[in-house]
């Protein structure tokens, strides 16, 4: 793995060596990005020297990248300002400079010279890209995946993804489809409408968007990572106690340090006692926080509850089996929108709990239904009647079915007899297990993936912003798209906020999408 540690404490004084002069990072302030949908990521990137604007103070997020200008950037993402790197940055421009200059690259020489040498890219490649009049021609979305993969240092793996799935998979240079695939795979470069637009030219704020992705991916790559439950944390006093398979273990966090939940950076002050998560170590100090937390919603019958000297434990029965789960401390319980003590539960009642890391924050009493969207893969009658479905997201789930279920296939009324294996169907589920099956035609598809740019809840209606920049608006149906979290929460389209990023289950009519489940990934 070639070395891509940042040590903001060099001396910059090669950036006025360029012919691009360019504002110092440490402004932190571009005068035309303020609510623009990359604006947190392009100051992510300013605040590591990785994007450093223009004489004017702009950044001009929405104006094509030349490759010139891309390629300054990929070195500073490599490290071209880490000390530790000034002799390679030596080397490469004693070794590489001249023939470069010989060959039409004029600009940017020292940063370029340093991705050769630090085998980023080969001189070859260099001059294929860059050479000869190249460097200040726009950068496509195919050589932007192409130089991605590089900086990535994951070439060794193309072969995952041998095939390329887009519609215009031809208009792909041959030497860039594997690289095309991967970008797309794991989730950098996405498309659109199944497309990949290989000739479009890139945005300085998509350039932006792209390398901060990166950023995360190397550090995450290289830090080391211990896991475990939240016994003790003191933001002031910057540590962090874990309890890891028992062994409770004390780390120093940075005075810097960032929190983040559901890929969405958070408040420090988020962080509390039995929270799972992720501590990524640099040097023995703690400079990320990932919560990891595993939470699930449970439709139960109460039986009882026990204490010890330390915890109060629920009994519940689920399809007919009994589980225990400890509380934690403050559990909220409510019956009639109501704060009710557990003591007021009787054995029997109908309830929900979410249960977060194998314990209960929260008890809802009373009756409760959820929809399930998915295809029949198993029908069962018998003393136990199920259904079992495989959702949007290839999961298979298995549901019990209650008594008196209705039946609506497209509007007219069926039987459990009239159904087949591979339907599409919804399902309202409570906690007697299945009450609706309503058989849908969902043939063609498709899924769409972006971050939420605008939300109109009160006309159901909410846009995303493809990989692509393109605005792409949904038309949910109050009634029938279902909301819910990747962890499988029932959410509404309240909880649908700015800049998350969801998947999007529907179909084209036109060019109108009209979702039938809407996946966030808070």
């Amino acid at each position: 793995m070639r070395h891509k540690i940042f040590n903001l404490s060099f001396i910059i004084v090669l950036v006025l060596a360029i012919s691009c002069v360019v504002v110092s990072a440490a402004e932190l302030k571009f005068s035309d990005i303020d609510n623009h949908w990359a604006q947190n990521e392009i100051y992510n990137m300013a605040n590591k020297w990785v994007i450093l604007g223009y004489p004017d103070g702009t950044f001009k997020p929405n104006d094509n990248i030349i490759k010139t200008h891309a390629f300054l950037m990929f070195a500073r993402l490599n490290g071209y300002f880490d000390t530790e790197n000034e002799l390679l940055i030596e080397k490469g421009i004693n070794r590489y400079a001249g023939n470069l200059e010989r060959n039409g690259i004029t600009e940017g020489v020292a940063e370029i010279a340093f991705l050769i040498q630090n085998g980023v890219i080969s001189y070859e490649e260099v001059i294929e890209l860059l050479g000869n009049g190249k460097q200040n021609e726009n950068l496509t979305r195919e050589e932007a995946a192409y130089i991605y993969v590089k900086l990535l240092d994951d070439e060794e793996n193309l072969n995952r993804f041998p095939l390329v799935t887009f519609d215009d998979a031809e208009e792909i240079q041959e030497q860039y489809l594997a690289y095309v695939e991967y970008v797309n795979k794991i989730g950098l470069m996405i498309g659109y409408d199944n497309k990949f637009d290989p000739q479009e030219h890139v945005t300085r704020a998509q350039v932006a968007t792209i390398l901060s992705r990166i950023d995360k991916i190397i550090y995450e790559r290289t830090a080391t990572k211990v896991q475990g439950l939240i016994t003790n944390v003191d933001i002031s006093g910057n540590f962090i106690e874990i309890d890891v398979e028992g062994d409770k273990q004390i780390y120093i966090l940075s005075r810097d340090f960032s929190v983040y939940e559901n890929d969405k950076k958070v408040s420090k002050t988020t962080l509390k006692e039995n929270d799972l998560v992720t501590l990524y170590i640099d040097s023995g100090i703690v400079g990320k926080v990932t919560v990891d937390n595993v939470e699930k919603v449970i439709y139960a019958n109460y039986l009882s509850y026990t204490t010890t000297t330390d915890k109060t434990i629920i009994n519940v029965e689920v399809n007919g089996q009994q589980y225990s789960y400890p509380l934690l401390n403050n559990v909220q319980i409510v019956k009639n929108e109501n704060n009710i003590e557990i003591e007021s539960i009787v054995s029997g009642e109908k309830i929900e709990i979410i249960v977060i890391n194998n314990s209960v924050s929260n008890i809802l009493v009373g009756a409760f239904s959820n929809t399930e969207v998915g295809m029949i893969k198993e029908i069962v009658i018998g003393d136990v009647s199920y259904i079992s479905i495989k959702d949007l997201k290839g999961e298979t789930h298995k549901y019990l079915i209650a008594e008196n279920v209705e039946y609506d296939f497209d509007g007219a009324q069926g039987t459990i007899y009239d159904l087949r294996l591979d339907m599409d169907v919804k399902l309202t589920v409570t906690h007697n297990g299945i009450t609706k099956v309503k058989v849908e035609t969902l043939t063609d598809v498709e899924v769409i993936s972006g971050l939420v740019e605008q939300i109109l809840p009160k006309l159901y209606v909410f846009t995303i912003r493809l990989d692509n920049g393109q605005i792409q608006m949904m038309f949910l149906d109050k009634e029938e798209t279902v909301i819910k979290t990747k962890n499988g929460l029932a959410k509404t389209i309240d909880d649908v906020m700015k800049n998350d990023l969801v998947s999007v289950y529907g179909r084209y009519e036109g060019d109108v999408f009209y979702p039938i489940q809407v996946i966030i990934y808070e």
